[in-house]
């Protein structure tokens, strides 16, 4: 994953660890998948997500009007920060949340 730089990723993997351990970790990785398949879909999203130009809190607030109630609070945690993390690239939001669903 080029794009997204180490510090951003160890961040990103930093809050799913704490949030999945008290996850049904199945769950989680469908969920996980999901929202990367909406992303792959969706590419306006996508780009809004992942445009550096935009503020965290943007992002954050965009990721929970969506996602609030259709995903598990684990899930949903890990894509607030996933959409938070700095990434060059659109598609390496989408890797992100496939990699940790993987973990």
């Amino acid at each position: 994953m080029r794009g997204l730089s180490r510090a951003s990723l160890a961040e990103v993997e930093e809050r799913f660890n704490a949030v999945a351990g008290s996850a049904d970790l199945g769950s989680l990785a469908d969920e996980l998948f999901a929202v990367a398949d909406l992303l792959d879909r969706e590419h306006g999203l996508r780009r809004y997500l992942s445009d550096p130009s935009r503020a965290a809190a943007q992002k954050e607030q965009a990721v929970r009007v969506l996602l609030q109630g259709k995903v598990s609070a684990a899930a949903l945690e890990t894509v607030v920060a996933a959409a938070s993390a700095r990434c060059n690239r659109a598609p390496d939001l989408a890797v992100a949340l496939e990699r940790l669903g993987v973990v």
